[in-house]
């Protein structure tokens, strides 16, 4: 602020001002900084061009507030073994991405552990074929896939069982963690969308 002119009281004005603090400053770069305080609602962006209108004003900045991100307490993403997370910021995702149950994602890969602790939650279930019944119910031309399909072995049971370079994690069930495991339970990985803690995640099909 260089000077306070009529025409800036009246943009203040114009805006409801709250209040106006001048900024302590300790050089010149920070004299004339002013805080100013609207109502809770009120568009900042428009009034941050008002300002600048005014011949009186040579800056107008918004004043963010810092939020806290969401961190995992999943052991492996805690032990950092999950990197590529952390790479591509989901700490900043998770608090906005809200996963959806009726969102169905297919693992196309060595199968999954659908038993598995940190993926059984998020497992799909056919709503139109009755286990074990021996019937194609939902004339998909598939006998009982209540979860999905070996097309391997062409059968309805795609549970991984193979490893990958002799490693005790199986890669399809590895995969199927990425995409779906459930977040912030305190077992094994971090999933993408899998839910955080209570939350429902997408469903995975095998």
């Amino acid at each position: 602020m260089i000077n306070g002119s009529q025409e800036l009281q009246n943009t203040l004005d114009k805006h409801a001002i709250q209040s106006s603090r001048k900024r302590s400053h300790v050089n010149r770069e920070t004299n004339g900084w002013y805080r100013l305080e609207f109502p809770e609602g009120a568009d900042l962006k428009i009034i941050c061009t008002d300002l600048l209108t005014c011949p009186d004003i040579r800056y107008a900045i918004l004043n963010h507030y810092g939020v806290l991100y969401s961190e995992p307490n999943d052991t492996l993403y805690q032990a950092g073994d999950q990197w590529v997370l952390e790479k591509i910021q989901m700490d900043l995702c998770w608090d906005l991405a809200k996963p959806d149950q009726t969102i169905l994602v297919g693992i196309i890969d060595y199968g999954m552990d659908y038993d598995h602790e940190d993926l059984s939650d998020n497992v799909w279930a056919n709503p139109g074929e009755i286990s074990g019944d021996s019937t194609d119910n939902d004339n998909n031309g598939f006998i009982d896939n209540t979860m999905g399909w070996d097309f391997v072995y062409n059968d309805n049971n795609p549970m991984d069982t193979v490893g990958y370079d002799n490693c005790i994690d199986y890669y399809g069930t590895g995969v199927a963690g990425i995409v779906g495991a459930k977040t912030y339970n305190t077992i094994g990985v971090a999933g993408i969308a899998g839910g955080w803690l209570n939350q429902s995640g997408v469903k995975l099909v095998p």
